[in-house]
């Protein structure tokens, strides 16, 4: 039997993204208020955004967290579906992480400095591999549904 989940890593990856944007948009619409969208040409605007996001050191922070949280969420989930190697298929359900911020940080599309983005590429499946770990000691605690258990 393989180690990898694939429907499993790909579920968790997925569930990863889509999480960490539907959490993002109350802050997104914050900050989108902060901006007089009538005087800011609209190809201006997602700059104008970040730069908001980047000067308030609490809303970045709450931004990161989001980020954090989801990844580890995915990670979670991952090891939930693959129900076998729960903290390696965790880590692996961050690929889309590592690769989106691997195509920002080559292609110039990110806002953050060079430190914050090789710190997440590095950090993601660390936090993946969290949300495996804890599904593991929850399956080892017997904190399972019937019929998704297996052995680790």
């Amino acid at each position: 039997m393989s180690k990898i989940s694939i429907p499993g890593v790909a579920v968790g990856g997925v569930v990863d993204i889509l999480a960490s944007n539907a959490l993002s948009v109350p802050l997104a619409v914050y900050l989108a208020s902060k901006i007089n969208l009538n005087q800011v040409p609209e190809n201006q605007i997602p700059d104008q955004m970040l730069g908001l996001l980047h000067a308030n050191p609490g809303l970045y922070a709450l931004q990161l967290l989001i980020g954090v949280a989801c990844t580890v969420l995915g990670g979670y989930v991952a090891a939930l579906i693959a129900r076998r190697e729960q903290v390696l298929n965790g880590a692996l359900a961050s690929f889309l992480c590592v690769a989106f911020g691997v195509y920002a940080m080559a292609s110039g599309k990110s806002g953050d400095p060079a430190a914050i983005q090789v710190s997440l590429i590095v950090l993601s499946p660390i936090l993946g591999a969290a949300g495996g770990w804890l599904r593991l000691k929850q399956w080892q605690r017997g904190g399972y549904a019937p019929g998704r258990h297996s052995h680790a």
